[in-house]
């Protein structure tokens, strides 16, 4: 390495180099919540999962809205006998999301714009749900790159 200041390329270049496919693994598998499941069903997937958010998909498994951690907890702790189905409760404005096929300097670029620390992904081709990058999924490339500066 030149110079500090060149420091950073070394830490760009293996976000444009990786893509999507690249990172993630089984344990990027958030499970999907279905449009009709009810709340209890809800709470056992977050329960058993260390996801903050879960996409909510129709018969195809595409991503139709998602919902968060903090949403459940909420109805939970308010009124654990609601009667709405994941439908009734789902957002579906903005729902972050990625393809398998991008680069992780896209990815970087998309949880600053989305102010999210985690991300759908969905096959480029059939736009289906396949998991969830999340930000340290990234951190562990750049610390891969660093591990390489110090050996270089």
């Amino acid at each position: 390495m030149d110079s500090p200041a060149h420091a950073k390329d070394y830490f760009i270049q293996p976000l444009k180099k990786y893509s999507v496919k690249d990172v993630i693994t089984k344990e990027n598998y958030a499970v999907p919540i279905k449009l009709d499941d009810p709340l209890y069903e809800m709470i056992k997937i977050f329960f058993n999962s260390n996801f903050l958010m879960h996409p909510v998909v129709d018969e195809n498994d595409k991503i139709v809205g998602m919902i968060k951690y903090d949403r459940i907890k909420n109805i939970m702790l308010t009124s654990p006998d609601d009667p709405k189905l994941a439908k009734d409760l789902m957002e579906t404005d903005v729902i972050p999301k990625v393809k398998l096929n991008e680069t992780l300097g896209i990815v970087v670029h998309n949880f600053f714009r989305k102010k999210t620390d985690e991300l759908f992904v969905i096959d480029d081709a059939t736009q289906k749900y396949v998991g969830i990058i999340r930000k340290r999924d990234v951190l562990s490339v750049i610390e891969g790159a660093e591990e390489n500066i110090k050996k270089s």
